[in-house]
């Protein structure tokens, strides 16, 4: 378990970023994948960087062939529809964070939640309905080193913002996915999600409980669901799950807010990103790309 520091960001993270600052800009400027070894007391690891272009800025992290190879094998890539290098760098940090959390677990890294996240990236692009899909988005945002890299990336971004001003430092905060993520996790809507649900599987709700029978064996969740009113109450008691993580997450990004506000006040400090989950517009979205369920594909 990742064990944040006060910033939210292990130093570990920010001593990397700041020794290969200029490696980095010249890789984000000319595309081109640059290689860093790092050789410290809580990470030793052969690391690649890759840039390249992409929609919008997000970045993965090649988790399992990392983790198999001890290390010796990773691989981060960060997708960027253009040179921002704040929103670059904080990609860069929430998965140097996934990293830093995964040499810490890697003698027990089969017995974590990690393993969730196998099977979550597996079900990405499978043609899984929208609804569907809604709940697996927000399933992984729970997950809890997901929200520990999230807040790790916020220290630095706000921070090298350079404002000491509370409430402009808020307004920015409140704009970035992060705390969007967190919102999302928050307003998760499980009636809404159940009713259109309800309509789609009218004919076929046998075939309905069981998507979610094998998404909970798949992710080690011993509920059964073999009637609607199981559903509903699976949805319910997910949504009670979400709003508690929302509920720390915030916390933990609260307490970065006011660390940045301090340490940049202080000035003695040193110093050198998700698409949005909102129901109806998910929907809307899947819809048009009119995805549907197949069942021997799914998991």
């Amino acid at each position: 378990m990742l064990i944040l520091e006060s910033k939210g960001t292990p130093n570990i993270i920010l001593d990397i970023v700041n020794k290969y600052e200029n490696e980095i800009l010249n890789g984000i400027k000319s595309f081109l994948p640059i290689n860093i070894s790092i050789n410290e007391k809580k990470l030793v690891a052969n690391l690649e960087i890759i840039f390249n272009h992409g929609n919008r800025f997000t970045g993965n992290i090649n988790f399992k062939e990392c983790v198999d190879s001890n290390f010796k094998n990773c691989v981060i890539n960060i997708d960027l529809p253009n040179i921002n290098i704040d929103l670059i760098i904080k990609s860069l940090i929430h998965e140097l964070t996934h990293l830093y959390e995964l040499y810490q677990i890697k003698d027990f890294y089969s017995e974590t939640k990690w393993k969730r996240t196998e099977v979550l990236y597996d079900t990405r692009t499978q043609n899984i309905n929208s609804e569907i899909h809604y709940f697996r988005d927000i399933f992984y945002l729970s997950l809890p080193y997901e929200v520990n890299a999230r807040v790790s990336s916020l220290y630095k971004y706000l921070f090298d913002t350079q404002i000491k001003d509370r409430d402009k430092l808020e307004k920015i905060l409140i704009n970035t996915m992060e705390w969007k993520n967190m919102l999302n996790l928050k307003n998760f809507s499980y009636k809404e999600l159940y009713d259109n649900l309800m309509i789609k599987y009218i004919n076929n709700k046998r075939f309905l409980y069981d998507i979610f029978n094998l998404f909970n064996l798949k992710m080690n969740i011993k509920t059964k669901i073999n009637s609607d009113i199981d559903l509903y109450n699976y949805l319910k008691n997910s949504s009670k799950y979400f709003k508690s993580v929302s509920s720390n997450y915030k916390k933990k990004i609260i307490k970065v807010l006011y660390r940045v506000i301090d340490d940049r006040i202080d000035e003695g400090y040193w110093t050198m990103p998700t698409k949005i989950v909102v129901y109806e517009d998910y929907i809307k979205e899947n819809k048009k790309e009119n995805k549907d369920i197949n069942y021997l594909n799914f998991l």
